[in-house]
């Protein structure tokens, strides 16, 4: 039996196993901007020019992602059944489903869907209209810290979300979130005080597939309102593997064990 064949396909196997998969949807970045003012009463804060900031950083995700030859979709709870307490699935996307699920349950978290206009949050509307509904994140009642988790059935490479009225509270609370339930937290809204009825844009593109994305609230007695949840992930599934350096050095003596089975083969048919 020619050792060509098996030496190939060891170097194949070392190649594809020990390499990284390829950016996906961009360069990993976060996009974020804060609007410190109530738009609670307007009617398409979207529309309003103190929005502006929010509305920015929105788009600029959706530019990263898409220039990247990346999907994008927003799921904005619309038609949602209102004033009850709720986790389960939501349709992200076509095959594309997110899951919520309490992770901090000594916080007594709940996730509600509202239709009406609470504790200063407000539905931002997919696409910029007015739309009433939106998720109302109630952490619980003890004052504590909560969390709460999105796990997707498929990987993604991006997730971000319209805020409001987060870190309004005294002592203000501050959100944090963390990708495929590992390693510390990082802060992203709260760490500056809010007034009630703020805005912000919150998104993040990863360079590496997000199975799941937790948000942590530092401070259980604050509301958060969360609306048009928006998905990046890639129509064309994994990209090509990017070897890394000492995957190149094992394939290339692999190369050399090749080139001497050959000449030994060579040699012993005369």
């Amino acid at each position: 039996m020619s050792l060509v064949r098996p030496l190939a396909l060891v170097a194949t196997t070392l190649l594809v196993g020990a390499g990284q998969l390829a950016a996906q949807c961009g360069t990993a970045s976060t996009f974020y901007a804060s609007v410190n003012s109530n738009l609670s009463g307007v009617a398409n804060p979207l529309g309003a020019a103190a929005a502006a900031p929010a509305v920015t950083q929105q788009a600029a995700f959706t530019s990263a992602a898409t220039g990247a030859g990346c999907a994008v979709s927003t799921f904005g709870f619309t038609g949602m059944a209102s004033d009850k307490d709720w986790t389960g699935n939501v349709a992200l996307a076509p095959g594309l489903t997110g899951s919520v699920s309490v992770i901090d349950p000594t916080a007594n978290s709940l996730t509600h869907i509202f239709t009406k206009r609470d504790f200063g949050a407000y539905g931002t509307g997919a696409g910029g209209t007015s739309d009433p509904y939106f998720l109302l994140w109630d952490s619980g009642d003890d004052k504590t810290t909560g969390a709460f988790r999105l796990s997707f059935n498929n990987p993604v490479y991006g997730f971000g979300f319209y805020g409001t009225d987060g870190g309004d509270v005294s002592p203000r609370s501050t959100y944090s979130y963390r990708l495929n339930g590992t390693g510390a937290y990082t802060a992203f809204h709260g760490t500056v005080a809010r007034v009630s009825g703020n805005l912000f844009w919150w998104g993040i593109i990863s360079d590496k597939p997000i199975e799941s994305i937790d948000i942590q609230t530092s401070y259980a007695w604050d509301r958060l309102g969360m609306d048009d949840w928006t998905v990046v992930y890639d129509t064309d599934g994994p990209s090509e593997v990017v070897p890394e350096p000492a995957t190149m050095t094992l394939l290339a003596t692999g190369l050399v064990g090749m080139a001497a089975a050959r000449r030994r083969r060579r040699e012993a048919n005369g």
